[in-house]
């Protein structure tokens, strides 16, 4: 980082203020805490990074607040929703529209684009327990989609590492969700939305009641209900080039399903409705073939019209659903003690709309064995395999004179489909109080997560055989019967189990020039049990799908110190020590260092210099593996001429091979280990208006990485060891134009290895500018603004010796869902309330990316283009990047989003007040992004980035009644 950098990064956030304050949108969500208005009174508080009680918001570490006030005018219903435009949030991060993902259903936030596994999420500073699945098949985090939105106090984001207070997992920062300590009357609420296109209508309802007083009553106890329902959207709902799969008219492929102009590699398994038959007699797809669908596409001339292009049924938005409750009582026990007890149940429901229901192409092709991967916990993994599908003589869909080979996926079973239900038990005890100076916080928790899944749609090669042996009638079955022959439903269930205990004392110890030096110590402990299983279907190679698997335990036994030292009036020095042991690897010892200097009353200096660690958790260190698509690959033995499949000696099966990956887990991995530091400013002119400016910066050493990504980014090969099935009678090239059955001298490639490394390197740099305002304009009411922006430096990841620069690129697309990694966020609101009337308006930014990832070799712009990143042969747009048209070339770079969004509410008595929102007002489309896979169908738009922009304006109305 160069002093020009800071500069240059300085004006540009500078510049974004400007714009955004000149359009008259400043972010009442995500603001940074005012200081305590004038005259008001001087409370303590427990700011989320410290055990310590202070009375302000301004800790060494920058924390970001977002109250209740700020869900509420966000015009959004769900936690996710919110913490997905923070500016903090980037590259890595995980949303429920990833139609790919292993953790389907969940979504989590990634701070600094350190992936969801480097943000710990909390609830009322306690661990949270993790979402059942696994990102990637390896990465913990909390699905903050299943929180509950209207019992919450506020959500803190702690924009600085804290494994030094919270442990394993705060190596990017915290998001600590803060309940409702008490609540007293009754409160419904109910709203309803839906967008200015097709689909996506929203129903939203809470109810909050409580009773007693803690002053008079000496309790308190409130029930909270929330109920959530959000209707999918279809990508053919919407219309733009970020939607456009067909390259053909810019001399390139029609990706189109269906499509007679695909690429090659998917030209002899076009994925037609229906399927077809081949002639035995020439074994390709021909004016001979037979096609099984009764309607439109019904011939090979229909095929070649192109009547055989449909759109299956892809998703921008998921249906999803919550269903909350959360109760809370908390009692006066006398002598300054309290007794709290919080019990809730969080359930969410979500869709995955994945690729074809073969989620293996081209395996079901009728002229080669299909071989599925079989593994499971315990069992070492070994290759299902079916012989090729044809249909016998006689059979009623085979026309011609000789067992027929069967090609079909069957699209109109639907996608394939997976259907998630989670239910979170939580319940808590705590119990606080002074007692020999010391004020005395002790909790114990019990968390219990479980995962229903069931898997629609997928084939199973020996069903499909068999029904093609039985007589089955391909072409007049119903979906319903196709499915039952076919493709069985399968149910898998999977748990996470968690106990945790924790108990900490802080007081005065002296009294120091500018106050009291103050102490913290504490001890904890958690034990955490995940058993997820794949599904038995999957699992014992019988069906395609999602088979990863994760089953392991760890414990955690830690110790903290704390010290907060006012060395002289203005001058604060804070240091924080935690020693933490893991069962699986021993101990990890992080302290934190933080300064804070008040110059005067309008300036004050900050920073902090710290260390952190995230442990391995089970899905890389216990029982586990993941099958996925690996790298492109060719079987040497099997193809020795792969730029001619149709060679003579060549088995063409087993020429440019798509390499199926298995992940396995590495029981000796060492924890991640990071080093953190920030420095900065807060300049606050008046007592009502705050603007800080904070460097950051995150190095991350022995990054736990997928032996795949390792592969990806320039890794030994042989550290992967390649794994073969049985050998297998399979064509053979004997001369041209002749396939003759043959049995291959090895085995085909099953799949190869890839264990977990400590072998990456990642470090991160940026600038945040934030500022935050309100002041009262007489008796034209009151403003308030709010502006949060974030600038990346450097994103400088890959193997020792070998890293690259990543900020502002699409890379790493290894990670999570493929999301960009821009240098630039930032959210901005103006509000303005005036008696019963408030009205905000707010604007969301992400800045630009361009679509190469170096870190894998796509650094240009024609290659990331022509093949889509890792979408596999489907996303194969053009034949090489040489074919990529000039007039595409404006796609290279990912272009900037912007929404903004309308809130107003009229309070007509104390008791009902009604509320509408417009998200989107212009209608933004997203940025056209050539290079994601995260998008539902492989389409060129990012859901992780520009969601907005897909589901387009949206309009919200509620109303809130107070008894």
């Amino acid at each position: 980082m160069t002093p020009y950098e800071i500069a240059h990064a300085i004006r540009g956030l500078l510049a974004v203020g400007a714009m955004i304050a000149a359009s008259g949108a400043v972010a009442v969500h995500a603001q940074e805490q005012p200081g305590n208005p004038a005259g008001g009174n001087i409370e303590t508080v427990v700011v989320t990074g410290s055990m310590i009680k202070r009375t302000d918001f301004d800790t060494p570490s920058p924390v970001q607040v977002v109250t209740a006030e700020d869900l509420r005018q966000s015009g959004y219903t769900s936690v996710s929703e919110v913490l997905r435009n923070i500016a903090a949030n980037g590259q890595g991060t995980l949303s429920q529209s990833f139609g790919l993902a292993f953790a389907g259903g969940g979504a989590g936030v990634a701070l600094r684009g350190l992936t969801v596994g480097g943000t710990l999420t909390l609830i009322d500073g306690s661990r949270m327990i993790p979402y059942p699945l696994s990102d990637d098949g390896q990465r913990n985090f909390v699905d903050v989609s299943q929180i509950p939105f209207n019992v919450i106090d506020r959500v803190d984001v702690l924009k600085d590492g804290a494994s030094a207070a919270y442990g394993s997992d705060a190596v990017a920062g915290v998001v600590n969700v803060v309940l409702k300590k008490s609540f007293t009357g009754f409160n419904v609420s109910a709203e309803g939305g839906a967008p200015g296109h097709t689909g996506g209508v929203t129903e939203h309802l809470g109810a909050l009641g409580g009773i007693g007083d803690l002053a008079s009553d000496g309790y308190n106890a409130y029930l909270a209900l929330e109920y959530r329902h959000q209707d999918r959207i279809l990508l053919s709902d919407r219309s733009g080039f970020w939607t456009n799969e067909n390259f053909l008219p810019y001399g390139g492929f029609d990706t189109r399903y269906g499509s007679p102009n695909s690429s090659p590699a998917t030209a002899l398994f076009p994925q037609v409705l229906g399927g077809y038959v081949l002639n035995p007699a020439t074994g390709v797809l021909d004016a001979t073939t037979h096609f099984l669908n009764p309607g439109a596409c019904a011939s090979y001339a229909a095929y070649q019209a192109g009547q055989c292009i449909y759109s299956p049924l892809f998703q921008v938005q998921p249906q999803t659903g919550n269903l909350n409750a959360l109760g809370r009582f908390t009692r006066d026990l006398g002598g300054e003690w309290q007794g709290i007890v919080t019990a809730s149940l969080f359930r969410s429901e979500s869709e995955q709309v994945g690729s074809l229901n073969n989620n293996s192409y081209p395996f079901l092709d009728g002229l080669n064995p299909t071989t599925i991967v079989s593994y499971a916990p315990g069992v070492n993994p070994t290759s299902v395999t079916t012989p090729p599908i044809l249909l016998p003589v006689g059979a009623p869909n085979n026309p011609f004179n000789a067992p027929a080979p069967l090609v079909a996926d069957f699209p109109q079973l639907g996608m394939a489909q997976t259907q998630f239900v989670a239910n979170t038990y939580r319940l808590f005890g705590d119990i606080r109080g002074t007692a020999a100076g010391f004020d005395i916080d002790g909790s114990a928790g019990l968390m219990y997560s479980a995962l229903a899944q069931k898997f629609f749609g997928s084939i199973s090669p020996s069903a499909l055989r068999a029904a093609a042996n039985s007589g089955f009638n391909f072409a007049t079955a119903s979906p319903a019967a196709l499915a039952a022959a076919v493709a069985p439903e399968m149910e898998t269930k999977d748990t996470n189990t968690m106990q945790i205990a924790d108990v900490h004392a802080a007081r005065q110890l002296a009294q120091l020039p500018g106050g009291p030096l103050s102490m913290a110590i504490g001890v904890g402990f958690y034990h955490l049990y995940k058993n997820s299983p794949s599904a038995p279907g999957i699992a014992g190679g019988l069906q395609f799908g999602n088979g990863a698997y994760a089953v392991g335990g760890q414990t955690n036994d830690n110790a903290y110190l704390e010290l907060v030292a006012p060395a002289w009036k203005g001058l604060e020095l804070d240091g924080a020590v935690r020693y933490d042991h893991y069962n699986q690897y021993g101990g990890s010892t992080t302290p934190k260092f933080g300064l804070k200097y008040t110059a005067f009353r309008m300036l004050t200096l900050r920073g902090t210099y710290g260390k952190g660690f995230r442990a391995p958790n089970p899905a890389e260190s216990g029982k586990s593996a993941a099958l996925f698509g690996g790298a492109p690959f060719n079987d040497n033995v099997l193809c020795p001429d792969p730029a001619n499949p149709n060679a003579v000696g060549n088995f063409p099966s087993q020429c440019n091979l798509g390499l199926v990956g298995l992940q396995v887990s590495a029981p000796k991995l060492h924890p991640e280990k990071s080093t953190n530091y920030t420095f900065g400013l807060i300049f606050s002119p008046l007592e009502s208006t705050k603007v800080s400016l904070d460097y950051w910066d995150i190095k991350v050493n022995q990054d736990i990485q997928s032996g795949v990504n390792v592969l990806f980014l320039g890794g030994d090969p042989a550290l992967f060891p390649i794994v073969r099935g049985p050998q297998q009678v399979l064509p053979l090239v004997t001369a041209p134009g002749v396939l003759t059955p043959t049995p291959t001298p090895q085995g085909p490639v099953l799949y190869q290895a890839f264990p977990y490394f400590n072998l990456t390197q990642t470090h991160v740099n940026g600038l945040d500018l934030n500022f935050a305002s309100h002041f009262d304009v007489g008796g034209a009411g009151r403003i308030t603004a709010a502006l949060n922006a974030s600038h990346m430096f450097h994103y400088i990841f890959g193997l020792q010796g070998g890293q690259l620069d990543l900020a502002g690129t699409h890379g790493p697309i290894i990670i999570s869902g493929d999301t960009g990694n821009p240098k630039d966020r930032a959210t901005a609101s103006l509000g303005w309330d005036r008696g019963p009337v408030a009205v905000s308006a707010s604007l969301n930014y992400v800045g630009h990316f361009n679509v190469t990832d170096p870190s894998i070799g796509i650094t240009d712009c024609p290659t990331a283009i022509a093949t889509g990143g890792l979408g596999g042969p489907q996303a194969t747009r053009f034949a090489s990047p040489a074919a990529v048209p000039a007039g595409l070339l404006g796609y290279c770079d990912v272009k900037a989003f912007t929404d903004v969004d309308l809130y107003a509410q009229y309070a007509f008595s104390k008791h009902l007040s009604v509320h509408a929102a417009i998200l989107n007002v212009f209608d933004s489309q997203p940025p056209v992004d050539l290079e994601t896979y995260g998008a539902s169908g492989n389409d060129p738009y990012n859901p992780a980035m520009h969601q907005a922009g897909a589901i387009g304006r949206f309009y919200n109305l509620g109303a809130s009644y107070t008894f």
